[in-house]
């Protein structure tokens, strides 16, 4: 039971994130989720890909279609009239409200799972593991940018690829191994329906699995993840063929193949809105040299694993798992083009999930929540330094055009704008870097040893 400040700390926090829903958001992203919420509620989920230029996976289009039907039913005519108000902005913000709160849930369950909570003289309980990352989650300043201020929903696709790593058995001794898996798998399968972001994780996961459940386990897994894709497209399938799902993606992506679409990664140094698919070096272009640099990380990180499970008796940790996860979706954002600023949202409860994790009194866990504040810090810089509000605002607007303008057509950095950028990116590039050596080198062994133990890293 909450305590009478935590409890008054709680309502008002949710006074705090129920207010901000009603605030504009991302103007363009915000009306582009309106008009697709309304079109799917007036010719259904399934025509959504014919009926608008609808181009995410088909997991939001479900998201959307009850978000049109519950404003049709608040504003009558709504659909008819294609009516705006200050409710339907709140209701195309609300996912990303439930799914930070569903985020935070994950976190204090992962925490009680790794130390029951200790009790003390008179029954009474010694705080509640898990709850300092799920409040750091959910007063991180970059969540609350990019979900409370902005309305996107990266917290959807966030919370299945952290829940996905928290689902999977920790060794070959677990309890029903293979049900885990098959959840794992089909929890990383809804990630990636709801955004293509989460793919990628897709080959950590399986080796992962393999390690810790063996190959029976993880084929089934897959054969879930498959019939979950399955049941999710059906509909939209049977309606109109697989080509239109198909091709909108890769349309979008095509739209899109910029080297950094404002993202303060890698590829700000070669320059953001540059064309990505334009002959570079050695007569490769961004796109694959990103890529390259992406599957190099992919392998590295996939050899750490196989490394530190080895030299485990219990096998990976759970809190090894999300770090590696959390490690490879800020890789992928730093290292791939066509990144957006708010791409590398998903690290943040990845890695705040490692720590709840964790074994308490622990020097890795410290550590690791210093480089989750710098990555946060990364992402806050990320988007506020190119909002559409604040960068025509001091500082970011002071000195006037940079003189900088990127291949994207009407695109031209303001002088504040564009320092801010080579700010953030040379503190991204400088978080990526000691999330490599926590990862890389001893931090990511520490992290599952318990005090006390000599043998920290042959502890069964």
């Amino acid at each position: 039971m909450l305590g009478g400040a935590a409890r008054w700390a709680w309502l008002a926090y949710l006074a705090l994130r129920c207010a901000l829903l009603f605030t504009p958001g991302y103007g363009a992203d915000i009306g582009q989720f309106k008009l697709w919420s309304l079109l799917a509620a007036e010719h259904g989920v399934a025509r959504l890909y014919e009926s608008s230029d609808f181009d995410y996976p088909p997991l939001y289009a479900y998201v959307l279609g009850a978000i049109g039907r519950t404003y049709d039913l608040i504003e009558p005519d709504a659909l008819a009239r294609r009516a705006d108000s200050a409710a339907f902005t709140a209701l195309v913000k609300l996912p990303a409200l439930l799914f930070d709160l569903l985020i935070a849930g994950l976190l204090l369950a992962a925490g009680r799972a790794a130390a029951p909570r200790p009790i003390g003289p008179g029954g009474r309980a010694h705080g509640e593991p898990g709850a300092g990352p799920a409040a750091a989650y959910l007063l991180n300043p970059g969540v609350l940018f990019v979900g409370a201020c902005w309305g996107q929903p990266d917290a959807v696709h966030s919370f299945f690829a952290a829940a996905a790593f928290a689902a999977l058995p920790e060794c070959r001794g677990a309890r029903r191994p293979a049900a885990g898996a098959a959840l794992a798998w089909s929890l990383l399968a809804l990630a990636a329906l709801m955004k293509p972001l989460g793919a990628p994780y897709f080959p950590l996961l399986a080796l992962i699995g393999l390690l810790a459940a063996g190959a029976r386990a993880t084929l089934l897994g897959a054969c879930a993840a498959a019939a979950v894709a399955a049941v999710v497209a059906l509909p939209f399938v049977v309606q109109s063929g697989l080509a239109p799902i198909t091709g909108r993606l890769l349309r979008d992506l095509g739209l899109m193949a910029w080297t950094s679409v404002q993202a303060h990664n890698l590829w700000w140094i070669v320059g953001p809105w540059r064309d990505a698919e334009a002959a570079w070096i050695g007569g490769w272009n961004a796109r694959q040299a990103g890529i390259a640099l992406f599957l190099a990380f992919l392998a590295a990180l996939c050899a750490r694993a196989w490394i530190v499970h080895r030299a485990r008796r219990a096998g990976l940790h759970r809190s090894q798992s999300l770090a590696l996860a959390g490690a490879l979706g800020f890789g992928f954002f730093m290292l791939s083009t066509h990144m957006h600023e708010n791409h590398a949202f998903a690290a943040v409860p990845l890695l705040l999930a490692a720590i709840a994790a964790a074994p308490r009194g622990n020097g890795a866990r410290r550590l690791l929540a210093w480089l989750v504040a710098a990555v946060s810090a990364g992402l806050l810089l990320n988007c506020a330094a190119h909002d559409p509000w604040l960068r025509e605002r001091w500082p970011l607007a002071l000195g006037g055009p940079s003189g900088y303008a990127g291949d994207a057509p009407g695109r031209t950095f303001l002088a504040g704008e564009w320092i801010a950028g080579w700010i953030g990116t040379i503190w991204n590039l400088l978080a990526f870097g000691a999330l490599c050596v926590f990862t890389f080198g001893e931090g990511l062994r520490r992290l599952a040893w318990r005090p006390g133990l000599p043998d920290g890293p042959r502890e069964g």
